[in-house]
C-alpha cells in the first residue's frame, strides 16, 4: 500500500527491478563458421558457345539486324564479354 508521499514514480521503477531478477545473462556469441572450400569445377558451356547461343536467339538477331540496317552497314550488333574480376579504376 503507497502512503501519501511516495510518488507513482517510485513505485514503477520497482515494479521494473523487481521483474528484471529472473533475467538470465544473455548467451556468448556463437563462433565464426569456418569458410566453406569449394573445388573447382569445369563450366557446363565454354565462352565460344555461350556467345553462339546468344547470338542465335531471334530477339538478337533482329536487334543487330535493326543497328546493321540503322547504320547502312557501318556498325554492327555483338556481344560484348566483360571479365568477372574486378578492376580498380581512378582508385575506385
Amino acid at each position: 500500500m503507497m502512503s501519501r508521499g511516495a510518488s507513482p514514480t517510485l513505485f514503477l521503477l520497482a515494479a521494473l527491478l523487481a521483474g528484471c531478477k529472473d533475467r538470465q545473462p544473455p548467451a556468448a556469441p556463437p563462433r565464426p563458421a569456418e569458410p566453406i572450400v569449394q573445388p573447382k569445377v569445369d563450366p557446363a558451356v565454354t565462352r565460344a558457345q555461350a556467345m553462339a547461343a546468344l547470338l542465335a536467339l531471334p530477339e538478337v538477331k533482329s536487334w543487330s539486324q535493326e543497328i546493321e540496317k540503322r547504320s547502312r552497314g557501318k556498325a554492327r550488333g555483338a556481344i560484348v564479354e566483360d571479365d568477372p574480376a574486378p578492376r580498380v579504376i581512378n582508385g575506385r
